[in-house]
């Protein structure tokens, strides 16, 4: 009976459960390794692909944000322009609405008082492109010391040009106003319309068109050529 025991005990150990304790073989890690990292490459370019959407798609968001807002100040002034010139600090009258190709100044109705100061609800604003950037001026006083008594807001940076036009009622535009006469000549223009023309870096050239009326404003429309 001994002897039966130990021959079982002597016996050789089964190939199958050798084999499996012996672990896996180098081939075998390696194409493990090799099919985890094509896995692991995948991932990872479906995640960076997902994240570079994100963040465009939120760049994108903050430039349309930035952009309506500065188009929604312009907009706010240009519809509550008004006929009312002004005087400079030796009391020469200054027409209601002064144009140049790259910058317009005129005078707009409804400025906000809250505070219930003494002050008037016209105000003169200037609209102006300084070293890439586009400034809202305005004046604290209508008439008096123009060049002095100013603020100004920068609206929207990285702008490359700003050209502004100027339809009178024959239909004629104009690169400033009031337009050019002959001396003697009275100039009695009215002007219809504004036209902005704004060179952006982020997106190009953008236009906007605003029909001026001489007691409503007239909704305008945004062209993007």
């Amino acid at each position: 009976m001994k002897q039966t025991a130990n021959a079982d005990i002597n016996k050789p150990i089964d190939q199958g459960y050798r084999h499996s304790s012996q672990g896996f073989t180098l081939l075998e890690v390696l194409v493990a390794l090799s099919v985890f990292s094509i896995l692991a490459i995948m991932a990872y370019s479906g995640l960076k692909n997902v994240l570079d959407t994100a963040q465009h798609i939120e760049v994108t968001a903050q430039q349309t944000a930035r952009l309506q807002w500065a188009f929604s100040r312009l907009e706010q002034d240009i519809s509550q322009l008004i006929q009312r010139p002004v005087r400079d600090a030796f009391g020469d009258e200054l027409a209601a609405v002064q144009g140049r190709a790259q910058e317009i100044v005129f005078t707009r109705n409804g400025w906000q008082n809250p505070l219930q100061r003494s002050r008037s609800h016209l105000q003169r604003v200037a609209w102006l492109l300084e070293e890439d950037t586009l400034y809202r001026r305005y004046w604290l006083t209508l008439d008096g010391a123009q060049d002095a008594d100013w603020r100004q807001t920068p609206i929207l940076e990285a702008v490359e040009s700003l050209t502004v036009r100027y339809l009178d009622a024959e239909q004629q535009w104009h690169t400033e106003w009031p337009p050019y006469v002959a001396r003697g000549v009275p100039n009695d223009a009215t002007l219809k319309a504004v036209e902005v023309t704004i060179e952006w870096l982020e997106w190009g050239q953008l236009r906007r068109l605003w029909a001026v009326a001489e007691k409503f404003p007239t909704p305008s429309k945004i062209i993007i050529p």
